[in-house]
């Protein structure tokens, strides 16, 4: 580029058309899958799993599905989401990138924890999925019983 040539290009105003210009890509390149953990209470991981046991499905791929159908849908959750618990167990979940954007950017617009927002659809989800699939529900006081787990007798709990 001669010289005449970049000053004609350092001269010239760029204000009008600034605004129409595409967006620049990023610096960096980014992986395509993501990863998100979300910490649950026990009781619904242990759900999770008992619902994509009765669909032969991985739990994770269920969950999956189930942000997926959120965003899908665009709507927040409309059932209440269960009794708050100590949120004990984590998930995690692979993602398509542009999954976790349009996440990130849902909750957003709704103004709540993309984590809070992805949790809520799953509960959601499960909610319907339980009703589907005929299982009742357990109960909130129930732990799961964890595999491996020794179940010590009533009279030498301490």
């Amino acid at each position: 580029m001669t010289r005449d040539r970049r000053d004609a290009l350092l001269d010239q105003d760029w204000a009008e058309g600034w605004e129409v210009l595409p967006e620049a890509p990023a610096l960096v390149s980014r992986p395509k899958t993501a990863q998100i953990t979300l910490r649950l209470p026990s009781l619904l991981l242990a759900r999770i799993k008992r619902a994509a046991t009765a669909r032969s499905l991985p739990y994770h791929a269920l969950a999956r599905s189930w942000i997926i159908d959120g965003l899908r849908a665009g709507e927040p959750p409309t059932t209440g989401v269960g009794v708050e618990q100590p949120q004990a167990d984590q998930l995690n979940i692979k993602l398509d990138q542009n999954v976790l954007d349009q996440l990130k950017a849902r909750a957003d617009q709704l103004r709540r924890p993309y984590h809070r927002l992805a949790r809520e659809w799953i509960e959601a989800a499960l909610g319907r999925e339980e009703v589907t699939l005929g299982l009742d529900q357990m109960p909130v006081g129930q732990r799961p019983i964890r595999r491996g787990a020794r179940v010590r007798p009533a009279a030498h709990r301490g």
